[in-house]
């Protein structure tokens, strides 16, 4: 996790707007089953250079079927020339 250097009033909304969701879903129950014990479903996607010095983001999730079993998000450890590459290293 990136720490910020210095927030500002947009950092604090954007909390707030967390922090509100995060009430509003508290009580929600959370569905994780499977369709199949043979199947896992893996998606992934990457943005291309979102950030300053020039890294991607990647993100996906694993599912058996029906909810998400695992997600994770980070930035690129590497910098890469275009969108196609970026995939291919979220793939990896």
């Amino acid at each position: 996790m990136k720490l910020v250097a210095k927030s500002d009033t947009d950092d604090c909304k954007k909390l707030r707007r967390m922090v509100g969701f995060l009430k509003g879903i508290i009580d929600e129950l959370r569905i994780i089953g499977a369709t199949s014990l043979t199947e896992i479903m893996t998606f992934i996607d990457s943005a291309y250079a979102v950030h300053e010095n020039i890294r991607s983001n990647t993100g996906g999730f694993v599912s058996f079927g029906i909810g998400v079993a695992h997600a994770r998000s980070t930035t690129s450890k590497v910098n890469v020339n275009s969108a196609t590459e970026s995939e291919l290293v979220s793939a990896t």
